[in-house]
């Protein structure tokens, strides 16, 4: 009896070892609520954007999904978006429509227009951006990237693959911006 009992004991040892100390609270509970821009200003910044972009005139563009944007505590805010610059004629499908030279012409003049458009549109998000985003340290950037869809058949001389824009706050509100385009 006796044997059993310290067997039984040397048997129950390994799972007190499987037993981990609290050391403190788990990740996902530590504060992380640091955040300096609340989340309904992002969430309009995001709503404004994509409204500007789908009633720009005087071609639509094609918005490819919802403007996303977030904030890193010390770094600062970013958005991101995809999108066409014009909406564009799909080859296929199933009326199979084939595309002529002229369209591919067509779209891309629509295109280069609409290019400066946005860029205006941007720097001009960037600065309400800057404006809405008060609760934010004036030294924090605000970053602003857009990436281009195109159809495979486009001709995409002088059109960039991504335009990024980026300032601290404060001089975002002065307008004074960064722009980069990708080609």
């Amino acid at each position: 009896m006796k044997t059993a009992g310290i067997v039984l004991l040397l048997a129950a040892l390994p799972a007190a070892a499987q037993i981990a100390p609290r050391l403190g609270a788990p990740a996902a509970a530590v504060a992380t609520d640091q955040s300096r821009i609340p989340l309904d200003i992002i969430r309009n910044l995001e709503r404004g954007f994509d409204a500007k972009l789908e009633s720009l005139r005087p071609e639509p563009m094609n918005v490819m999904g919802a403007t996303r944007g977030l904030y890193l505590p010390g770094y600062g805010l970013v958005l991101t978006a995809e999108l066409d610059l014009a909406l564009t004629p799909t080859a296929g499908g199933l009326l199979r429509r084939v595309i002529t030279p002229a369209d591919v012409t067509a779209v891309h003049q629509k295109k280069l227009a609409q290019l400066p458009l946005l860029e205006k549109m941007m720097r001009d998000l960037m600065a309400d951006s800057a404006r809405q985003a008060d609760t934010m340290p004036e030294n924090e950037r605000i970053v602003l990237a857009i990436r281009l869809w195109f159809q495979s058949y486009e001709d995409r001389s002088g059109l960039p693959s991504q335009l990024l824009m980026t300032a601290d706050r404060k001089s975002a509100m002065a307008g004074q911006i960064t722009e980069v385009a990708t080609r």
